[in-house]
């Protein structure tokens, strides 16, 4: 309404404190979603089951199809055909949001270029994904803080709450996984993630 007001009344200053108050609204908006996926992250009883990895990877990467070809991005899966007793909501949610960052965090009028690989971890019986990118990268001095709620490491330019990153790890943790992080020789991030594969695969 206030906004309506303003533009009837051409009101320059009206204006401006109702598109302050407009873009705080919506930055907290969007700060109750992040937190709301935390807590579900957190605290929802997700049942494990046998998940095709490359399956599971491909349709995250079709749910990005339109923000992949408005950006001009590319966008590389090299998934082996792996199976993995796993949670199919906690393992999309991981996927969903390290993909998300791989495709904003990018130099201004750079397409994202973005690889997947998903294969046998060399030690033991446990799979291991990369999410690679030729981003802004990051300053790895903030490797123990990136994945802490509220924490963000690019502000200004790039819209966001920092809890994506905190929403990540958590699921990663309630997968009896781990995560780390590394900057790519050249420019970019490579975000690795470890899933134990579980018991033997009754279908194998």
């Amino acid at each position: 309404m206030l906004n309506e007001e303003a533009t009837q009344l051409g009101s320059n200053a009206t204006q401006t404190y109702a598109d302050r108050a407009s873009s705080a609204a919506s930055r907290m908006d969007r700060m109750i979603v992040d937190l709301l996926a935390y807590g579900k992250v957190s605290h929802a009883n997700t049942p494990f089951e046998w998940v095709d990895l490359r399956t599971k990877v491909e349709r995250v990467v079709a749910e990005f199809a339109q923000d992949i070809a408005t950006k001009n991005a590319r966008v590389q899966v090299q998934v082996d055909n792996i199976r993995v007793f796993t949670s199919r909501v906690l393992l999309a949610q991981v996927l969903s949001n390290l993909l998300g960052n791989a495709l904003k965090f990018v130099h201004p009028n750079e397409p994202p270029d973005v690889t997947i690989v998903g294969r046998l971890a060399p030690q033991g019986q446990a799979v291991q994904i990369e999410v690679r990118d030729r981003g802004i990268g990051i300053d790895l001095s903030y490797r123990e803080k990136m994945f802490k709620v509220f924490e963000k490491l690019h502000s200004g330019a790039f819209p966001g709450t920092g809890i994506g990153l905190a929403i990540v790890q958590k699921a990663v943790q309630r997968l009896g996984g781990s995560i780390s992080v590394d900057a790519v020789e050249g420019g970019g991030t490579r975000f690795v993630v470890l899933l134990p594969l579980g018991d033997s695969d009754p279908d194998q």
